[in-house]
């Protein structure tokens, strides 16, 4: 039975001892989430791999047996976190699809500390990325494969890269016509979707990283494809230089599909992204005409 991972918790606090606001909340979570010995308690992010700073989330998941709601944990959890200090944002992450996923915002002398808690019942948990055991009362995880490196670890996925990139070169003429119309804004916003949803994918499974969006990129991402990345965004909010990002978005992703393709030993365009491009081209000249 481990009641308290007492060596991972005392390495966890060393790596945050500099942080008071920081530490204290973390304590407060450890002592409060541990009190029903029903429930277990994990971690997992940048504490667990001793890379926190004074700004760092602090994400903790409360497993609960099957006999016990959701409703009743979120209630027990939003009670036991709101008073580690001043609450002041609490929502559930429904934007992010996940109604379980409670995300607090709490001020402790003059830093705000964010804090998740995901309350996930045994299965579920089994699924997650390598979380650290802090509390396991009834010996809930034994067999799973939940202690390994948490550095190693990698998503097991693979985007569909043909799906990708039919949407990609759809999004590149949708992009185009919104600035065309001169609603930048829109069109801003578009850049941002391909950016994420098609270029940063590409990028991330070229390089080996796991699918984290733009998580710590800056320390990840190789400074050739940093540098890449970077030329997608506008200096600048203006038609022509929004345009210039579309421009470049569209030669990087190009320029990368040849890598993938020779990863995966198949060419999965179907769609004419070159041609939409032309067209582009040709539309432009006649404006500039």
């Amino acid at each position: 039975m481990v009641l308290h991972n007492k060596n991972q918790i005392l390495s966890m606090r060393n790596g945050i001892i500099s942080y008071r606001p920081l530490l204290h909340v973390f304590d407060h979570c450890i002592t409060e989430l541990t009190r029903k010995i029903s429930i277990g308690l994990a971690m997992t992010g940048s504490l667990t791999k001793g890379t926190a700073d004074q700004y760092s989330d602090l994400d903790f998941q409360v497993v609960i047996p099957s006999e016990t709601s959701f409703a009743e944990a979120r209630s027990w959890v939003i009670e036991c976190v709101s008073s580690a200090g001043q609450l002041l944002a609490s929502f559930p992450a429904t934007h992010l699809g996940l109604p379980n996923l409670l995300i607090f915002f709490l001020q402790v002398e003059s830093q705000i500390v964010k804090v998740d808690v995901h309350v996930l019942p045994v299965d579920e948990f089994r699924s997650l990325p390598q979380p650290v055991i802090l509390f396991d009362p009834e010996d809930q995880f034994a067999g799973s494969l939940l202690n390994g490196e948490p550095e190693s670890f990698q998503l097991p996925f693979t985007p569909n890269f043909a799906d990708l990139y039919q949407r990609f070169s759809g999004w590149t003429w949708y992009t185009y016509t919104k600035l065309a119309r001169g609603e930048c804004l829109e069109a801003a916003d578009a850049l941002d979707t391909m950016r994420s949803q098609a270029l940063l994918p590409c990028l991330q499974f070229i390089e080996h990283l796991p699918f984290e969006g733009y998580r710590r990129l800056e320390t990840r991402l190789s400074e050739d494809f940093l540098l890449a990345l970077r030329q997608t965004y506008p200096s600048y909010f203006q038609r022509d230089e929004i345009l210039r990002a579309l421009k470049d978005l569209v030669r990087i992703f190009s320029q990368l599909q040849p890598l993938i393709i020779e990863r995966l030993g198949q060419d999965y365009r179907q769609a004419d992204l070159q041609q939409i491009f032309s067209a582009i081209e040709r539309m432009e000249a006649v404006h500039k005409g």
